[in-house]
C-alpha cells in the first residue's frame, strides 16, 4: 500500500443479527441518516463496505439491502463535509 494510504473493511455478517443494523447506521452516519423502507425489517441488515483513504480522498465500494438515505441541514451543518458523492 503506498504511503499516506490506509485501507478498512466493514461486514455487517461478522455482528450477531440485533446488533447489524445499529453498527451500519453508526457507520454511515457522518454522511446520511439511513431509514428502512415499510415493511422491512433491519434486524438481519446485510451491508458491507470497503474504504480506501489516500491524503485527503476518500474512495468507498458499499453494498446494502434497500435503504432510505437522509442528509438532512443538521446533520450537514454538524459534519461540515465538504466533498462529492457518485453512487450508482
Amino acid at each position: 500500500m503506498p504511503d499516506g494510504m490506509r485501507a478498512a473493511r466493514f461486514t455487517t455478517g461478522a455482528l450477531p443479527r440485533q446488533a447489524r443494523y445499529d453498527a451500519w447506521r453508526h457507520l454511515i452516519s457522518a454522511v446520511f441518516e439511513p431509514s428502512m423502507p415499510a415493511g422491512h425489517g433491519c434486524k438481519d441488515l446485510r451491508a458491507e463496505a470497503s474504504v480506501a483513504y489516500f491524503r485527503n480522498a476518500l474512495i468507498a465500494c458499499a453494498t446494502a439491502e434497500a435503504q432510505h438515505f437522509t442528509r438532512s441541514q443538521r446533520l450537514i451543518a454538524a459534519e461540515g463535509l465538504d466533498h462529492y458523492i457518485v453512487q450508482v
